[in-house]
Order: C-alpha cells, then sequence, then structure tokens
C-alpha cells in the first residue's frame, strides 16, 4: 500500500462551471447590497420629507380646560406619593382589637377616602372599632353597611365603612 500526500493540487480540481457559479453568486451578492443601500437612502430621503410636512406643535397648545386638568391630576399625583401609607395601614393594624377581622382596605389618597370591610364578633365591638378609627385619626368614620351573618354555627357582624385621612387633615 502507497500512501500519496499532494496537497498543492488536489483531486478533483474545481470544474469551469463550479467557477462561475461562485462568480455569478458574488455579483447577485454585491448587486443585493447595492440596491438595499439604495432603497435605504431613498427610505431616509422619504421620512425627512415626511417629517417636514408634519405640522410643528404650538408652544402654548393647551386649552385652559385641559391644563386645568392636568395640573388636578398632577396635585393627585403628589397627594398619592406624598401619604403616609406606612402610618396609616400600620395605624389601622394597631388600632384593631382581636374581635375585629379586617378583610378589604381601599385606599384613594388623592381624594382623601379609605373604604374598609371587616368582620366583626359582635355589634358592640363593631362600634367600638369604628370609635378607635375616629381615635386614632381619621375623619369622618360612617358605617355604610352591616349584616349580621352566620357561618358554620358562628355568628358575626359583616361591615363596611367609609372614612377621610391624610390631605384634608390630620394623618393617621
Amino acid at each position: 500500500m502507497k500512501l500519496f500526500l499532494n496537497l498543492a493540487h488536489p483531486e478533483p480540481r474545481p470544474s469551469p462551471l463550479g467557477w462561475l457559479l461562485l462568480a455569478l453568486g458574488l455579483a447577485a451578492a454585491l448587486w443585493a447590497g447595492w440596491r438595499y443601500a439604495g432603497e435605504t437612502q431613498r427610505l431616509e430621503e422619504a421620512r425627512g420629507k415626511l417629517a417636514a410636512l408634519a405640522p410643528t406643535p404650538a408652544p402654548s397648545g393647551r386649552s385652559p380646560t385641559r391644563q386645568a386638568q392636568a395640573s388636578a391630576l398632577a396635585v393627585n399625583a403628589r397627594r398619592a406619593l406624598e401619604a403616609d401609607w406606612a402610618g396609616l395601614l400600620a395605624g389601622l393594624e394597631r388600632s384593631r382589637p382581636a374581635q375585629i377581622a379586617l378583610l378589604n382596605v381601599e385606599i384613594d389618597a388623592a381624594q382623601g377616602r379609605l373604604r374598609l370591610e371587616a368582620n366583626a364578633k359582635d355589634l358592640p365591638a363593631m362600634l367600638a372599632y369604628l370609635q378607635g378609627l375616629e381615635a386614632m385619626g381619621l375623619r369622618q368614620v360612617h358605617l355604610q353597611s352591616h349584616v349580621a351573618m352566620e357561618e358554620e354555627g358562628q355568628e358575626y357582624i359583616h361591615f363596611s365603612a367609609n372614612a377621610a385621612w391624610g390631605a384634608g387633615g390630620a394623618k393617621p
């Protein structure tokens, strides 16, 4: 067995058809790149013309009512960000006696309103809790609704209440 290594002239050599296909492929790639560059340039020119045709906004384009709405939104957002959330939630938890199960708290900082739902063991516990909310610093605490419930042999009062807090007066 004889081993013949000729790395300078590998066999089979590429045919003239192969060289022709390679040249056509390179020419097609160059042509596609040239077309892509041309289309990109035309697209940028069209975008420039479109931007020149677009109307420029007037410096005082806002109407007084829109400015008032925007400022009201800004005031509401500022109130929500500046609200003493930790103090309010900690105060609600501290003022809650063992006879009360707090179920839901909805807070609207922009309006300075609070709505809560809870269950109480009995009516006196519910009333004492509502009075405790006023002592905690909430204002205008109002009982919105209450219902006597019984579940699995245990009786309780389900109630909801509204209150004011925060921006309009003393914070809890």
